[in-house]
């Protein structure tokens, strides 16, 4: 018997492990909550990374903060561009990272002079893998690109950048615009330098727009420099990522990113921890408060008789042991 119990135990300690690991691990890409390949669980704890449900909650602290936007798939709306442009002109810095062109919409709405090209972008000769992954060697100065000499992208696309922007990261002369997708240079396709990663100064702050977001997911931190881009993007103050406009994050996850930074969470999850654990202490006291008292009389008189034919059973006692229990009783 107690070995179906332990069993038993065990397979329900399995059960419930597997459900809330569920609840907390996803596989959606570019999820802070994604150990996976396409994931950013490696970087979701580094810095302070704080995902946001709603622009709302965005306010610049004077900290060097951030808003981090990767691979939206929902258009921004005007509201949420005037947040995005607030929190820019106030001083901090949103850093886009984008390569099917849905950030268009907010960088059209403050009033960038950089935009996505929504044409994918190969390399010849320096390349990992494929022209489609290319190494790129053209770094500028720039917060962002400190210590790094080199990047590997993964399909990226190139930026349009207008008078009032600066490039800070292009391909070699060997790139090119693969207009049929097809990683090979044909037809009407030419080599070029072709810039993936620009900036642009707004009031205190600034606008920083990289093509590619795949530098970020977990497979892709070890290639070149990769790590110290990332590093550089998040360090500083306050990491916002923009958690509203498609990047779903897992149901558990949320709850600890909650209890993490919202301290009116952390106190009422500490009373409920409080709470369970004095009513576990006082859980006999409890349970006689519910219990129906045993009346005196008859039913009384066989409860205890019934005691104590049990206790004769089970030991062997003398009559005179029996007479003593039926005092105490």
């Amino acid at each position: 018997m107690k070995r179906v119990t332990l069993l038993l135990i065990v397979v329900a300690t399995i059960v419930v492990l597997l459900f809330i690991g569920r609840l907390y691990v996803t596989e959606n890409d570019f999820s802070p909550s994604n150990p996976l390949w396409n994931g950013m669980a490696s970087l979701a704890y580094s810095g302070h990374v704080r995902p946001l449900y709603t622009l709302d909650g965005l306010s610049y602290s004077g900290n060097e903060d951030k808003l981090l936007i990767v691979s939206p798939s929902v258009n921004y709306t005007d509201a949420e561009s005037a947040m995005i442009l607030s929190f820019m002109n106030d001083g901090g810095q949103v850093i886009v990272m984008d390569d099917y062109g849905t950030s268009n919409s907010l960088l059209d709405k403050v009033g960038s002079s950089i935009s996505l090209v929504q044409v994918p972008l190969c390399q010849e000769e320096e390349y990992y893998k494929r022209p489609s992954f290319p190494l790129v060697t053209g770094i500028l100065p720039s917060g962002v690109t400190d210590n790094v000499t080199s990047a590997v992208f993964n399909h990226p696309v190139s930026l349009d950048v207008k008078e009032g922007a600066e490039i800070i990261v292009y391909t070699s002369g060997l790139g090119w615009l693969d207009l049929n997708d097809n990683c090979l240079i044909d037809g009407i396709e030419k080599f070029g330098s072709y810039p993936v990663a620009a900036e642009m100064i707004y009031g205190s702050g600034k606008l920083v727009v990289i093509g590619d977001p795949d530098i970020m997911i977990n497979s892709m931190l070890d290639k070149g420099d990769n790590a110290i881009l990332a590093s550089n993007i998040l360090g500083g103050g306050t990491v916002y990522l923009d958690s509203s406009h498609g990047q779903e994050i897992s149901p558990l996850a949320r709850v600890l990113y909650v209890l993490r930074h919202d301290f009116l969470a952390q106190s009422l999850f500490i009373l409920v921890v409080l709470a369970t654990g004095y009513l576990y202490i006082q859980r006999y006291q409890i349970i006689r408060l519910f219990r129906k008292p045993v009346t005196e009389g008859p039913e009384k008189i066989d409860v205890k008789a019934s005691i104590v034919d049990y206790m004769r059973l089970k030991l062997p006692l003398k009559e005179k042991d029996l007479r003593e229990i039926k005092k105490k009783l």
